[in-house]
């Protein structure tokens, strides 16, 4: 869907994080808690994340040949680019670069599909409903004779 609404959801929730983060110190907190916030707040931004990137059409039809499809956001590849990263992060990065084992880090990985879920669930609860309802306000209805719109 055309939307910018989950941008600017991500940017208000990344300047609340940033000001829990300068007044209480959250990282040092609870960590959990970033990693939570991770997954809630990341797929926002990642549906933005080009769908047709994820199809193979070929080499001659590579992605990279084509233009971006402007503001068109999918929840089902925010959660699917959130998850990629979240993996490469706790099951690669991490092991290679701060030493720490995906055995001893997995919970942070679990968190983050915490995040996930609640996003699923805010998304279902209140946005998609939103957003469905915003784009049938802009379908043009016509009316019969009797009054009553047309199915």
């Amino acid at each position: 869907m055309k939307t910018k609404l989950p941008f600017y959801i991500f940017l208000t929730l990344s300047f609340a994080f940033l000001f829990a983060q300068f007044s209480v110190n959250v990282i040092a907190l609870n960590y959990y808690l970033v990693h939570l916030f991770f997954g809630f707040a990341m797929p926002f931004l990642a549906g933005f994340f080009p769908a047709h990137l994820f199809r193979w059409n070929g080499w001659s039809k590579l992605p990279l040949n084509h233009d971006w499809d402007g503001y068109a956001w999918s929840p089902k590849v925010a959660v699917a680019v959130t998850l990629i990263i979240s993996l490469i992060n706790e099951a690669i990065t991490d092991p290679k670069y701060n030493g720490i084992p995906f055995s001893q880090a997995w919970h942070h990985f679990a968190i983050d599909i915490a995040g996930m879920v609640l996003f699923a669930a805010l998304y279902l609860a209140l946005l998609k409903p939103l957003l469905v309802r915003d784009h049938q306000r802009r379908v043009i209805q016509t009316f019969p004779v009797h009054g009553r719109p047309q199915e």
